[in-house]
């Protein structure tokens, strides 16, 4: 009898870091898909920044596209900077965007390693 103990007791045992490793795993993907779907909102939020420079974004398919995608992040940024400081003529929306961002990517990397 006491032998059948230890073998059900050396289960359990065996069983404890099995979830915890099943555990962290799913953490460690949520995590890293969290990343990954972050740095491409940043490659193009940055994409967009860049392309208002030499060109009027929206008015072909591929930058409406990427309108499109970025504006859902960026107009509450440029909202809350309009009433920050009014009437400025630049847009620093993708800049704060992209802080925003970092500040959540960096410690998010530093964690996983």
């Amino acid at each position: 009898m006491h032998m059948i103990l230890a073998n059900l007791m050396d289960a359990s045992a065996l069983a404890a870091p099995t979830a915890a490793l099943a555990l962290q795993s799913s953490l460690g993907s949520v995590a890293g898909l969290l990343i990954t779907i972050l740095t491409v909102f940043n490659l193009l939020i940055f994409l967009r920044a860049i392309l208002s420079w030499f060109m009027p974004v929206g008015r072909d398919p591929l930058t409406r596209l990427l309108v499109d995608v970025t504006e859902p992040i960026l107009a509450p940024a440029r909202e809350l900077m309009g009433r920050v400081v009014p009437n400025m003529g630049v847009d620093f929306s993708p800049m704060v965007v992209l802080l925003l961002i970092q500040f959540i990517l960096i410690p998010m990397l530093a964690t996983i390693r």
